[in-house]
């Protein structure tokens, strides 16, 4: 018996690719100003680092002090064991300088570390349940430290620059990596409707 119905009839249906980042712009600006506000300046120079490099948190952990030349963060190390070098903008610039003003009064200060804690060169943990902690003074739903870096890819986007430019910025080694951030959702997609 034949099957009535021919291989014509099926269509592929796209898949719904949903972007990783699940940090919106009105929570971060809440964290943001948790930060700020509750913050010491190593805290701070940490996030406005991750926010606006959109370096990996093993990548920051790992930072010198000589990995910052001039306005250019230079991470020797990354994934794959590939250098890049990300320039910074002014918060950042601001936010490392105040930390390292202050950084010489820490006991491991000796350490060549760019970040440095009460008991030496800081761990992905530490840097993880600190951003938990900001996020519960912010009153949001907590985010990792990778979120950060998510967000900056997206933000990265929606601001103008192109995904070239943001895969070497992330230390993407394929372009498809990239690509998740510019996936719009429905809602997105409505609004922009309307404008036609």
């Amino acid at each position: 018996m034949s099957n009535p119905v021919s291989d014509d009839f099926f269509i592929k249906v796209q898949e719904s690719v949903i972007s990783p980042c699940k940090l919106d712009t009105k929570s971060f600006r809440r964290l943001e100003e948790a930060i700020a506000h509750f913050g010491i300046s190593r805290d701070i120079a940490i996030f406005y680092t991750l926010a606006y490099t959109g370096i990996r948190t093993s990548e920051l952990v790992n930072l010198r002090l000589n990995d910052i030349i001039k306005d250019t963060l230079i991470i020797r190390f990354g994934k794959g064991h590939k250098q890049r070098a990300i320039p910074l903008n002014n918060t950042v610039k601001e936010a490392l300088n105040n930390w390292l003003s202050t950084r010489p009064r820490y006991k491991y200060s000796d350490l060549d570390y760019l970040f440095i804690g009460e008991r030496g060169k800081l761990n992905r943990s530490t840097v993880f349940k600190m951003i938990k902690h900001y996020c519960h003074l912010a009153k949001i739903e907590p985010v990792s430290p990778h979120q950060l870096r998510h967000y900056f890819c997206k933000n990265a986007l929606e601001k103008g620059f192109n995904i070239v430019e943001v895969a070497a910025l992330a230390g993407h080694s394929r372009i498809t990596t990239t690509q998740i951030y510019i996936k719009t959702s429905l809602q997105e997609l409505k609004a922009k409707m309307e404008l036609l």
